[in-house]
């Protein structure tokens, strides 16, 4: 039984040291996507580094006004949504 306890405590003290030194939940946030808690620093960082998927994000929600289309709509090459997307992008 002393042999199970010494286990148990040796565990919970390299779970313990690997949460001092990991992120805290302060700086942490959950994605929108995967469920799943991701660091606020390194999600930033993303959105900042590609400018180009935000221009895409406001031209693909500027054609879904304009072609009033509300919920879930696949953007396939060929589609009207596509199609108008694509043209407010290159302009």
């Amino acid at each position: 039984m002393s042999k199970r306890t010494s286990r148990s405590r040796s565990r919970k003290s390299s779970k313990t040291a690997r949460r001092k030194s990991s992120k805290t939940a302060r700086r942490r946030k959950s994605s929108k996507t995967a469920r799943r808690r991701k660091s606020k620093s390194r999600s930033g960082k993303k959105r900042k580094l590609n400018p180009a998927l935000k221009k895409w994000v406001k031209a693909s929600q500027q054609a879904r006004k304009e072609l009033g289309i509300e919920g879930f709509y696949a953007i396939k090459k060929g589609t009207p949504l596509y199609k108008r997307t694509r043209e407010i992008y290159d302009n």
